[in-house]
């Protein structure tokens, strides 16, 4: 199982952000998602995962093109070169899937 030492080991610690457990706690994914965002974190990566964008709201607010709503977790920079486009990775109410 991923632990948040794993993760550190692997991207370094300057690399991995811990979701706010009262944030994610509002959210409505399975409470192991939660669990893992809060406890284990998210990582960033070089030209993947610039930063972590975890949303504060209770609602998701991260639209797909076929119009779903995610909660947000990551963000780049691709949005300063491009308006309009936000590349991110997100979570899908309910499921908990990324």
């Amino acid at each position: 199982m991923l632990t948040y030492d794993g993760l550190v080991s692997w991207a370094g610690m300057e690399n991995v952000t811990r979701a706010e457990p009262a944030t994610v706690a509002r959210w409505q994914i399975p409470e192991r998602q939660s669990l893992l965002l809060a406890e284990v974190g998210v990582p960033t990566v070089t030209q993947l995962v610039e930063y972590a964008a975890i949303q504060p709201e209770e609602a998701p607010r991260l639209a797909t093109n076929d119009g779903r709503l995610f909660y947000q977790v990551t963000g780049d920079r691709h949005c300063d070169l491009v308006p309009g486009l936000l590349w991110a990775f997100g979570v899908e109410p309910n499921t908990g899937a990324v």
